[in-house]
Formats: C-alpha cells, sequence, structure tokens
C-alpha cells in the first residue's frame, strides 16, 4: 500500500515451546519477540500428517508508543494453525490486531 513495511523479513526459533525472534515491523522498526507457545489441539490426518491448532504469548519491543507498553515492551498474544508432513510444516499465526504470518519449519 505504501503506507507501511509488508515485507517483514522474520526469523525466528522455537526450541520445545519457548521461541524468540526478530522482524522489521509494519513501521520499518526492527522488532524483537520472545515467546512462549504451545498446541492445545493436534489431529493426525494420515500418516506423518498432522494438523496442529495453538497459541504463543510473550513480550514484545521495538513498537515504541504504536502498541500499549510498560518500557517500551508490549505483550501479544497469537492463535497458530499448523500443517505438518514427515520433518516440515508450515505455520500461520493469527495476531488480534490485524497481523497475519506464515512461515516453513522444519522439526529436528
Amino acid at each position: 500500500s505504501g503506507e507501511s513495511n509488508e515485507q517483514n523479513k522474520l526469523l525466528g526459533i522455537i526450541y520445545n515451546g519457548i521461541g524468540a525472534g526478530t522482524f522489521v515491523n509494519s513501521h520499518d522498526d526492527r522488532s524483537w519477540l520472545i515467546a512462549i507457545g504451545r498446541n492445545v489441539y493436534s489431529r493426525e490426518l494420515a500418516e506423518n500428517t498432522r494438523l496442529d491448532f495453538g497459541y504463543r504469548v510473550g513480550p514484545l519491543y521495538g513498537y515504541g508508543n504504536s502498541l500499549p507498553n510498560l518500557g517500551k515492551v508490549s505483550l501479544f498474544g497469537a492463535g497458530t494453525i499448523g500443517f505438518s508432513w514427515y520433518n516440515f510444516g508450515f505455520d500461520i499465526m493469527v495476531i488480534p490486531i490485524g497481523v497475519i504470518t506464515g512461515g516453513f519449519r522444519i522439526n529436528f
């Protein structure tokens, strides 16, 4: 649209349900997050194929006064939908302020 950054260059890692990441937010500022994530529902669709629903919550830094914050740190919560095939997967994360992200993953 030209009014906000739409290429966010997200990079993150999750290990045992604890994640950390960085991205360039819609205001072109570098943001950082730490998250705890859990799957609340999983269903095996076929052999080695799974669908997961879950959430991620945690502190988020880098939005300044664009989001409610305490000491420039905001809290975020997101719902997640994941699809896995063997060790490969795709996740969609929806944050209720109008943010949707998607990404590929490899399970080790």
